[in-house]
């Protein structure tokens, strides 16, 4: 990373939150940013060639480098390839059901347990020491922006972060929490712990589980780019 924001994917799964995100800040094949995704299902294979200037990575982001095990249960249904009108081969596997996470006792997903195929090992990485190493490479003018859905292992990432003294490394953050999965978290725990992160300087987005998808309200954010108005300098430039 050298001259670009980075906006960091953290639990890809089939690439729905790259599509929006992108929909929202024009990212991908953008000399503006720089695009790192993050998927511990090993059975799902995301397929970005033609995007150059994203990175896919098949590792669970977490607390320290090593290998964990991970839940995987079977596909509740089939599924449409959302990423139809991007990937060029992209594969999601047997198992990709929603909800498939690290196994740590802090989460107990009674979908997943019912429903459990297999359990698995996967990569697993310190996501405070790769965030303060991207903040070190990046211009002061350019943005970490993160978006977070890792079916409950979030709060200790983001206690780690806190801990560590990294997580105002990081300009804005995205995140799907998952207390209703976590036998020691509720909404006033999640409510504690966002507004520590917001205390420290982070611009905290919080998925409200909204029908037909996120509710960011990010209309006015100086990130978000007109689609309008990029449709009217492709028209000019034609001429």
């Amino acid at each position: 990373m050298n001259t670009r924001h980075l906006f960091v994917d953290c639990g890809s799964n089939l690439g729905q939150g790259l599509i929006e995100f992108h929909r929202l800040f024009n990212m991908f094949n953008n000399n503006d940013w720089e695009i790192h995704s993050f998927e511990a299902n090993p059975d799902i294979k995301l397929d970005f060639r033609h995007v150059w200037n994203l990175q896919y990575f098949n590792s669970a982001v977490w607390v320290e480098d090593t290998t964990m095990n991970f839940l995987l249960a079977k596909r509740g249904q089939d599924y449409e390839p959302i990423l139809g009108e991007w990937d060029l081969g992209s594969k999601a596997g047997e198992l990709t059901r929603l909800g498939n996470h690290l196994q740590i006792e802090e989460i107990q997903n009674k979908n997943i347990i019912d429903a459990l195929e297999k359990v698995v090992e996967v990569p697993a990485f310190d996501f405070s020491h790769y965030i303060k190493l991207m903040h070190e490479a990046k211009p002061p003018d350019k943005k970490i922006v993160v978006k977070m859905d890792v079916e409950g292992a979030e709060f200790k990432i983001l206690r780690h972060l806190i801990d560590k003294g990294t997580i105002d490394l990081i300009d804005i953050l995205f995140v799907e929490t998952h207390q209703h999965t976590m036998p020691n978290e509720d909404e006033e725990t999640t409510k504690v712990l966002l507004e520590k992160i917001k205390a420290k300087g982070v611009e905290v987005y919080r998925e409200d589980h909204t029908p037909g998808g996120s509710q960011w309200q990010l209309e006015d954010h100086p990130l978000v780019v007109d689609w309008k108005d990029l449709m009217i300098e492709d028209s000019e430039e034609l001429k």
